[in-house]
């Protein structure tokens, strides 16, 4: 094989090398990518929506119904949790990307909306100061009527979005594999090519020996 052939080949090997090694890179980084956004959306969207539902809305009742929370702290409570949910549902709306994702989304948009309408009716108990009306909200189940739906849902999407996570690293991690052993092959074609590099052909001895 002559030195120009040898040279061709490496040159074509690490040109092939590069190409694959680009895709293979981008491909990865842009899983990865997907993947950090998935846990953006658990923990500054999903989480402090779910939060807001069990710590803002749900303990604020069951305290205020049991004299431990204050009526003015009860209604700072209830508009923060609507504020919240807000905040968090256009945050979330924002990153979807997949089909699939915004039919998930307009299920739990309906869900808080229907929690608002709830809210508005516990910002008019709150006007009123009537515990007894917010002990009754909790006995007659229409409290929970309202925030186990959604809570059911935000664990749904909260498992769909970390299971989303986990799939889009094994496929980065995969691809990284694959470049691995990828590189491998090259290195050993690199040798061997390099090392014949360093051998004279059937030519060049036969012109040696005329020489001679």
């Amino acid at each position: 094989m002559s030195p120009k052939i040898k040279v061709l080949l490496l040159g074509l090997i690490s040109l092939t090398f590069s190409i694959y090694g680009y895709v293979i890179s981008e491909r990865a980084v842009e899983n990865f990518r997907k993947s950090e956004q998935c846990f953006k959306n658990v923990t500054y969207e999903l989480s402090p929506m779910f939060d807001a539902h069990t710590l803002l809305i749900v303990d604020s009742h069951v305290k205020t119904a049991h004299g431990l929370m204050s009526f003015e702290d009860f209604c700072k409570n209830m508009d923060l949790a609507e504020t919240t949910i807000k905040k968090t549902l256009k945050g979330y709306e924002k990153k979807l990307g997949s089909d699939a994702e915004k039919e998930i989304f307009l299920s739990l948009e309906q869900r808080c909306e229907e929690t608002f309408d709830y809210l508005k009716k516990v910002k008019k108990i709150c006007q009123e100061k009537s515990k007894e009306k917010i002990e009754e909200l909790i006995s007659n189940g229409e409290l929970y009527a309202n925030t186990d739906p959604t809570l059911d849902l935000i664990n749904e999407i909260l498992e769909k979005e970390l299971l989303l996570s986990s799939d889009y690293n094994s496929v980065s991690i995969k691809s990284l594999k694959d470049f691995e052993k990828y590189v491998t092959l090259f290195m050993g074609f690199s040798v061997v090519l390099s090392a014949a590099a360093f051998f004279p052909t059937k030519v060049e001895k036969k012109l040696k020996r005329r020489v001679k």
